[in-house]
This record gives structure tokens, C-alpha cells and sequence, in this order.
């Protein structure tokens, strides 16, 4: 059972008090859950989240660069997270990323490595950008949801740099509104598909001015060029008593004309020697 988030779509678990709040401050209509350092605190937080109702789940935070391009204060979009269990695959990130970018913020995607605190990776680090101690266990969070995980990077201890922390977290305050968009834009829709069509209503209208036509006046009712472009209907209606005909002049005096469903120029209506002429639409020409 999942308890429902009221007017936002975005379930977001950050790591620390200061991530919590950068989120907030550009998601305000989010449900955020503060996670805390570590393997242990992020999967209770992931268990957490998948009660939570919300069309889709970020995780966010912090994160130590692992390439030489990644700069600090840019932010990394997962395209992956590393974890010792195995890999999480965040489809969709290269659209997130130019979200970002079009805000005016340096995002780049790549995949993201998890490891517990103190843990020396032997394995995963190739082509990953950033290096978290979560990522790979709040990543349970989004259960059957869009997923997307985004890290501002921080060049060195956070407790030592103070600056840097901030900037990072300026970041993810401005790119919460982003995240917030996405889970907008990726929530569920309910599709209602129209009952199918032989053809399109004018073409439906212009058959049945034939067939009433035809049942008025009676055989022969001349049409100029075929109604439709079907020849089934075009059989049908010459087997009840409509002529085809090419043009105006090979309608006979008196008889009754209409014109086909694609109209015809005013020329056309005006030549010729026909008594009654009629538009599919019924309406009578003087």
C-alpha cells in the first residue's frame, strides 16, 4: 500500500539535512525523505520511499569526482549506479540532463559508483564519473517507478570545504525544480483511444447525401467523379442507381447532380444545363 503525496509527483530521497533542504527549496510539493550517510540508512530509506505514492523517485545528494573532466559544482545525471549487488540502470538520463542544461546548469551524464564508507573499489570505476556511499541502495526506493539519480560534485571533504558544499548545494536547489518537472512529465497517463473509422466524417456525410439523394429523387443520380476515393462504396452505390460522370456537361436536363465529398470550383457549379445541383453538404445552388 502505498500512502499518496498529496499534489506533488516527486518522491525524493536526499542523504543529509542540507541536501533535504536544497531539494525542498526547488520542489517544494515534493515528499522528501532524508536518508542519511551510509548503506544501512539508505535502504531503510528505500523501504520507506516504496510506501510512498509519487510518479517517480530521485535520489540526490552529494558525490566525490572519479574523473578527471567532472569539476566541482556540476552535477552528474546516472546513467547507471555501480553497487556491490549489481547495477541500476536510470533510463532517460541524457533527456534530464539537457533539462538541466537549458536551465543554465552544468550537468553531464555518466555512471555513478556506490561503496560504503571506507571501501576501496577494486571493480566498476571504469568510465564512472562520481563516487557515492547511497546511491546504490536508495536506488530500491523507486520500486516499479522512473528512477533518476542526481549528485552535485564536491572536489574533497565536505566537513573541510564549507564553500564547496555550498555551491553543490545551490545546485541542487536550482535543479529541484528540474526534478520536479521530470516526475511531472514521466508520471502515468491514461491513453482512450477513439472507436476506429472506416473514414472521415465528411466522407461518411457525403455517402449518406447519395443514399438520401437517391432515396428522394430516385435512379439515375448523377455524381461527378466518384464520392470517395473507395471503389467498394462506388459499386455499391451504381448497383442502387448512381451514374458517375466526368464532368457537368454529360449530366442530362433536369436531372439531379452532386457534386464529389472534394469539392469542385465555382466554375464547375456554374456550367452546365442541370436543373437541381446539390453539394454533399445537401444545400441547393441558385
Amino acid at each position: 500500500m502505498r500512502v499518496s503525496t498529496g499534489e506533488g509527483g516527486l518522491v525524493a530521497l536526499a542523504t543529509g539535512r542540507m541536501d533535504v533542504g536544497a531539494v525542498r527549496a526547488g520542489a517544494p510539493a515534493a515528499r522528501i525523505l532524508r536518508a542519511g550517510p551510509g548503506p544501512r540508512r539508505a535502504r531503510a530509506a528505500a523501504g520507506r520511499a516504496r510506501a510512498l505514492e509519487g510518479a517517480a523517485v530521485a535520489a540526490a545528494g552529494i558525490a566525490s569526482p572519479l574523473h578527471p573532466d567532472v569539476r566541482a559544482g556540476e552535477l552528474v545525471v546516472a546513467t547507471e549506479v555501480r553497487g556491490p549487488a549489481g547495477i541500476v540502470i536510470c533510463p532517460g538520463a541524457e533527456i534530464l540532463a539537457g533539462a538541466l542544461q537549458r536551465r543554465g546548469i552544468a550537468a553531464r551524464c555518466g555512471p555513478i559508483l556506490s561503496l560504503p564508507p571506507g571501501a576501496r573499489a577494486t571493480t566498476g570505476t571504469d568510465g564512472a564519473l562520481a563516487l557515492d556511499p547511497e546511491s546504490a541502495w536508495l536506488a530500491g526506493g523507486a520500486a516499479d517507478r522512473p528512477l533518476t539519480v542526481v549528485r552535485a560534485i564536491v572536489d574533497g571533504d565536505p566537513r573541510t570545504r564549507p564553500g564547496a558544499s555550498a555551491r553543490a548545494w545551490r545546485t541542487l536547489a536550482r535543479a529541484g525544480t528540474v526534478l520536479a518537472e521530470w516526475a511531472a512529465a514521466v508520471r502515468p497517463r491514461r491513453v482512450v483511444l477513439g472507436a476506429p473509422r472506416a473514414s472521415c466524417a465528411g466522407v461518411e456525410r457525403a455517402i449518406e447525401i447519395v443514399e438520401r439523394a437517391l432515396e428522394r429523387h430516385g435512379p439515375p443520380l448523377f455524381v461527378r467523379k466518384q464520392i470517395v476515393h473507395n471503389t467498394h462504396v462506388v459499386a455499391d452505390l451504381e448497383r442502387r442507381g448512381a451514374v458517375f460522370v466526368d464532368e457537368v456537361d454529360e449530366v442530362p436536363d433536369g436531372a439531379t447532380l452532386v457534386f464529389s465529398a472534394h469539392g469542385v470550383s465555382p466554375a464547375v457549379r456554374r456550367a452546365g444545363p442541370c436543373a437541381r445541383v446539390r453539394r454533399p453538404a445537401g444545400g441547393r445552388l441558385r
